[in-house]
């Protein structure tokens, strides 16, 4: 779908690496052609990446696919999401702790974009869509903190967390506006991982407590009404928000 003297919209080098994204759901699609090295997760942690983006029907022709170019790496783009047809995108162009800026796919051009969380104290790291609200984890002092903002626009707020420590992942569910957040507190130490399930009226989403000294907490951020099962899964049980089979830990 991508590759070198393929499409003329897009141009690779011989050290770029190209990276599609077609979300389960929307007529857009995102092409990522990274020139520098990238962490564990192709929507945070971005660094020296370009950003295309295409009607989703035009990959019945991938050499005449019309991309055309949202973000070159001047512009910084170090995370981003999608939502329909919108593209949400963190950005630390003249923002050293970053910036949200909302991009339609219909008219992708940067300039015009808007800023749906202004610079500030903190540093902006992630963004995720949870329904229909916007989720940023940031990082202040050394500690991360989740804000949430309305996708139409408006004034993000503060999250509150159960405990303070380091977010490694903020992940969201395909179907329900639910998200799950593996957190790590130093002062949470356990001889043996468990597994723990987090359940809102709507239903839960299981996590899994790594096989770490140090244990991760797993809470959704969108509904206040919510309980922690201590009941394990089954074993084998399926996690609704990667997908994944987990195994059951043992002592």
């Amino acid at each position: 779908m991508l590759a070198r003297w393929l499409n003329p919209h897009v141009e690779l080098t011989p050290q770029d690496r190209p990276f599609l994204v077609v979300p389960p759901r929307g007529e857009w699609m995102l092409a990522i052609v990274s020139c520098g090295a990238l962490g564990p997760w192709i929507s945070e942690q971005l660094s020296d990446c370009s950003l295309y983006v295409a009607p989703r029907v035009a990959l019945a022709d991938p050499a005449t696919c019309p991309w055309r170019k949202v973000a070159g790496v001047a512009d910084g783009v170090s995370a981003f999401v999608i939502s329909h047809d919108t593209l949400f995108l963190v950005s630390h162009r003249d923002a050293p702790r970053s910036q949200v800026l909302a991009v339609p796919f219909a008219v992708p051009d940067l300039s015009r974009a808007r800023v749906v969380v202004p610079a500030g104290e903190r540093v902006v790291e992630a963004v995720r869509v949870v329904g229909d609200r916007l989720l940023v984890r940031d990082l202040d002092g050394g500690v991360h903190r989740v804000r949430h903002a309305p996708l139409s626009g408006g004034e993000p707020a503060d999250r509150p967390l159960p405990v303070e420590g380091a977010i490694w992942e903020l992940t969201t569910h395909p179907e329900r506006p639910q998200a799950i957040l593996p957190r790590d507190h130093p002062l949470l130490l356990r001889k043996t991982p468990s597994l723990r399930r987090v359940c809102g009226a709507t239903g839960g989403l299981a996590g899994l407590r790594v096989p770490f000294v140090r244990v991760s907490i797993h809470r959704s951020v969108d509904r206040p009404d919510l309980s922690v099962d201590p009941a394990a899964p089954p074993f084998g049980s399926r996690i609704p928000s990667t997908g994944r089979c987990w195994r059951k830990c043992r002592s």
